[in-house]
C-alpha cells in the first residue's frame, strides 16, 4: 500500500510530529514499513487537541480534531471545532496556538 501518515509515536525520534509518505506492507492485521520506504513530507506545527485561533478571528478559540494532507500543496490541513461545531479547514499559516 502506498500511503501517507502523521507520526505521533515512533522509536525513531526524527519522525515524531512529521507528515510522512511511506510504503506499508500488510500482513493480515499487522502493518509495517522499513526506513527505506519512508519519505518525510513536512513537520507539523500543531497536533490533534491543540487549542488554536484562526488569525482572522482571534476571539474564536477552537480545538484541532483532525489533520489531513493537501495532496497538491503537500501541506497539512487542520480541521477545528469551535464551541463543539466543526469548522472549515485551515493551513498552518491561518492559525495561531492558544495553548
Amino acid at each position: 500500500m502506498d500511503n501517507w501518515a502523521v507520526c505521533f509515536d515512533s522509536i525513531l525520534p526524527f519522525l515524531f510530529r512529521q507528515v510522512i509518505h511511506c510504503i506499508i506492507i500488510s500482513h493480515g492485521n499487522i502493518y509495517n514499513t522499513s526506513i527505506e520506504n519512508i519519505r518525510i513530507i513536512c513537520p507539523l506545527k500543531f497536533v490533534i487537541g491543540d487549542q488554536i485561533s484562526p488569525k482572522n478571528h482571534l476571539k474564536l478559540i477552537g480545538i484541532i480534531w483532525n489533520i489531513t494532507l493537501h495532496f497538491e500543496k503537500n501541506k497539512p490541513v487542520y480541521y477545528i471545532k469551535i464551541n463543539g461545531k466543526k469548522s472549515k479547514r485551515y493551513f498552518e499559516n491561518d492559525l495561531i496556538c492558544r495553548n
